[in-house]
């Protein structure tokens, strides 16, 4: 099975929904983003900018204890802001791929209202075409840094050029660090 990685930890991942075990580079990953100096090839599309940030997107590369990561939050001055900021992937061909996955590894803290599933969200489409939101199987619990893997079943785009693109949102009441 040809897979499709994104890596938030500094690795590659690739055990099902839930696993947790990293493995080392996948020689059969179409693509692969280590985020380990950098955003690498993904571009960031600020949709909303939150009040007073002195930041010009909440997407931001972070160096971590954990690994450098790519890490989003729009909580400013002590509060909450209402923002929306996409990391958006390169074009990606899936054209000899029969059963396309993106596998990545990612963690939520301070999700004190459980929005994570409404706030951070995965959306896809085929180039050229709209965005499409796509099912995150497996969220972290949202008050540590643990992360968890995500498995995602690209199937319907087996064959096309994609893009992938994860959207962290807030509001007053929720903003927490994705």
């Amino acid at each position: 099975v040809e897979t499709t990685a994104a890596v938030f930890n500094d690795k590659e991942v690739g055990e099902e929904q839930g696993g947790g075990t990293e493995t080392p580079e996948d020689p059969k990953a179409i693509f692969q983003e280590s985020f380990k100096d950098g955003q690498g090839q993904f571009t960031i599309d600020t949709k909303v900018k939150p009040a007073g940030s002195t930041n010009e997107h909440i997407w931001h590369h972070n160096q971590h204890t954990t690994g450098n990561t790519m890490r989003a939050s729009a909580f400013i001055n002590g509060k909450n802001e209402p923002s929306e900021d996409w990391l958006v992937s390169p074009e990606i061909d899936l054209a000899n791929v029969k059963a396309p996955k993106l596998v990545f590894s990612h963690a939520i803290n301070h999700d004190k209202t459980n929005a994570r599933t409404q706030v951070m969200t995965l959306q896809v489409k085929e180039v050229s075409k709209e965005w499409a939101k796509v099912e995150i199987p497996t969220y972290p619990d949202g008050q540590s840094w643990n992360h968890v893997v995500a498995t995602v079943d690209l199937a319907a785009y087996a064959g096309k050029k994609v893009q992938f693109a994860f959207v962290y949102k807030s509001t007053t009441d929720a903003a927490p660090v994705w």
